[in-house]
């Protein structure tokens, strides 16, 4: 009986991954051979060659940008890959996509278990900013950054500082009142936050997407005559430390947060036929140093409460009294005075322009004065002023020469304001007598 020829089986693909025909009891396969030395590549069987070839063609794809690690892929594996993929395509994603997201959560927990303090990171960050010779900071922007750090440490006391999300950035907003001071404590928050990336204590930034609106206004905000009276009668009685610097701020005009913290007792000229005050060049905002004259309530302001006097007129602990001073006020700051009206910035240096402007009717001197631009001064200050409330702004005086003024009145006997001035002049030690040569 003859023997029976095998039939030939056929390669239909040469390069690797080989497909090639067998045959496995009596009917016809696929073999897709992907075995290769040091790898857990295996042989897969298919009974249709368009799959067999298909498959082969991905592996060859794989192997050539992933190399043999791709042949390390069990079957477990290729199957919980083919079902994660079934269920993302319903969401439009992939794989990969999936990966991405859960990686940088996975990242983000552990960087929260195992990040710093908030409390250290904040006493770091002064520091590195404080010593920084790259960018040297102003006391100003420093004492703004420890304000920062002290809301944030009051806040979040036993906080990581990965811990903090953007809810709780915004949190802390609510606690503020005025759009300034929130969009204050952003730009502030931005800077620490960026800090912490940087140093690798967090992986992003949680102000990144907050934004504060701070709405324009078209007329600027000044206190009444009444409202400037109680302000330096609350100093006079219960804040003395302020006397000097809400005089100056409110009758002299100068920029609260710049000049005002810069001005000292030597550059203020009492004594002189016409009495002054310098602005050095380091306090101003436009860098220039000016000499203005001043008003003759200002003058008794600074000297009945100026006398021996040296150095810096604002005392150290400035924000918390000012604060404490519009609380007392009753104006809206933090959680105080929830239905009070809100404290307006600048609100005294526009006092000033406004009165002053009224009473002696010159926008070149006063954009001069007060060192800013003659358009600035044409475009915000169109408020009309009556005479009798100009007339009460400036009278505002010490309250013990204002007693004195009035025991007189009512005696019939006429004082006017210079005679109150020689006389407080002559009970005082003079603060300066002429402008130094510099």
């Amino acid at each position: 009986m003859a023997k029976r020829r095998k039939a030939k089986l056929k390669v239909h693909r040469k390069e690797f991954p080989r497909v090639r025909e067998i045959i496995s009891r009596g009917q016809l396969f696929y073999s897709v051979d992907c075995r290769k030395k040091g790898t857990l590549g295996k042989q897969e069987t298919y009974s249709n060659l368009e799959e067999a070839l298909a498959y082969a063609e991905t592996v060859g794809k794989e192997q050539k940008t992933s190399g043999t690690e791709s042949l390390d892929i069990t079957a477990n594996l290729r199957l919980m890959a083919l079902e994660c993929e079934k269920e993302l395509s319903a969401f439009k994603k992939t794989i990969r996509d999936a990966t991405t997201y859960y990686v940088a959560h996975l990242k983000e927990d552990y960087a929260k278990k195992n990040s710093k303090p908030l409390t250290e990171c904040l006493d770091e960050f002064l520091k590195d900013k404080a010593d920084s010779t790259e960018k040297v900071r102003s006391k100003r922007t420093l004492d703004e950054l420890k304000v920062l750090s002290r809301r944030l440490k009051n806040a979040f006391p036993a906080s990581k500082v990965a811990q903090l999300d953007e809810s709780d950035i915004r949190a802390l907003l609510k606690k503020e009142y005025s759009a300034r001071t929130k969009k204050n404590i952003i730009n502030k928050a931005n800077q620490f936050f960026r800090w912490t990336v940087k140093k690798g204590y967090r992986l992003k930034n949680p102000c990144e997407h907050i934004n504060i609106h701070v709405p324009n206004q078209d007329e600027i905000v000044k206190l009444s005559a009444q409202e400037a009276l109680d302000l330096m009668r609350k100093c006079e009685s219960d804040f003395p430390e302020l006397i000097a610097y809400s005089a100056v701020c409110l009758f002299g005009g100068l920029r609260p947060n710049s000049e005002a913290l810069g001005l000292t007792w030597e550059n203020i000229y009492l004594n002189q036929k016409v009495p002054q005050i310098r602005i050095l060049a380091s306090t101003s905002k436009v860098k220039e140093t000016r000499l203005f004259e001043i008003e003759e309530n200002l003058v008794q302001w600074l000297t009945y409460y100026g006398k021996g006097k040296t150095g810096l007129i604002v005392p150290e602990n400035l924000r918390q009294l000012t604060e404490a001073l519009r609380i007392s006020l009753g104006y809206k700051l933090q959680d105080e005075n929830e239905k009070g009206r809100e404290w307006v910035p600048d609100c005294m240096r526009h006092s000033y322009a406004s009165y002053w402007l009224a009473k002696h009717k010159d926008r070149y001197k006063l954009a001069e004065y007060m060192g800013t631009s003659l358009t600035m001064i044409k475009n915000h200050y169109k408020n009309v002023v009556s005479p009798e409330e100009s007339e009460n702004f400036w009278g505002i005086i010490p309250k013990p020469l204002a007693e004195a003024a009035e025991l007189r009145k009512k005696s019939g006997k006429q004082l006017d304001s210079s005679l109150l001035l020689t006389r407080s002049r002559r009970r005082q030690t003079p603060v300066r007598v002429a402008p130094d040569a510099s």
